[in-house]
């Protein structure tokens, strides 16, 4: 799956790196199995509702997601990275 990454997504990941250097590690290895395994259950990838309603989402960690809006079947735009209840 081809990925692209939003600015929000960009600038919080950068944020994220700084404050937790080991999870932002973790986050990219989990980004490159999304890209080649998107329904892995280690992701836990679930569909959204309610104000997020047509985005999905992934775990990195315990309590760390990525937003994703799916354009087609073969690209994801990845819209947010951060805690649960930063990206919610």
């Amino acid at each position: 799956m081809k990925i692209e990454l939003s600015a929000k997504f960009r600038k919080a990941y950068k944020k994220l790196a700084v404050r937790k250097p080991e999870v932002a590690v973790i986050a990219l290895e989990k980004i490159l199995l999304f890209s080649q395994q998107p329904n892995n259950p280690i992701l836990k990838f679930h569909k959204l509702q309610g104000e997020y309603n047509g985005q999905y989402s992934f775990s990195v960690e315990y309590d760390i997601r990525i937003i994703v809006d799916l354009i087609d079947s073969d690209t994801a735009v990845f819209t947010m990275i951060g805690l649960h209840d930063e990206v919610y």
